[in-house]
């Protein structure tokens, strides 16, 4: 791999890993936690926010309930602002977990 093409690939990738993770604790793993910011992002460009929004904290709220569902509330810095978000996990029928964003009120 040439030189370019190594540091661009390791600043990816680190960049990535820098805006899904927060303090505090998720029972998202790293797949999940990607999917779960971009659903955070399709919902504040639906907003017209711009900009790559930032975990700063996460929290469980619910552990998973007999059928698997939990609840977790994210804290996501964009720009100069801070906005809690709900994230609603449940395991979908077919595989995998769907996941569902709500601005916390």
């Amino acid at each position: 791999m040439k030189p370019i093409s190594y540091f661009l690939a390791c600043f990816l990738i680190f960049t990535a890993c820098a805006t899904a993770h927060g303090s505090g604790q998720s029972l998202a793993d790293g797949r999940l936690t990607r999917d779960a910011l971009r659903t955070i992002k399709v919902f504040e460009n639906a907003q017209q926010v711009n900009g790559t929004p930032k975990v700063i904290a996460k929290k469980i709220v619910q552990r998973p309930d007999a059928k698997g569902m939990w609840l977790e509330q994210w804290t996501i810095k964009r720009r100069d602002k801070q906005v809690d978000y709900d994230l609603r996990f449940v395991p979908s029928p077919g595989g995998g977990t769907n996941v569902s964003v709500s601005v916390h009120h």
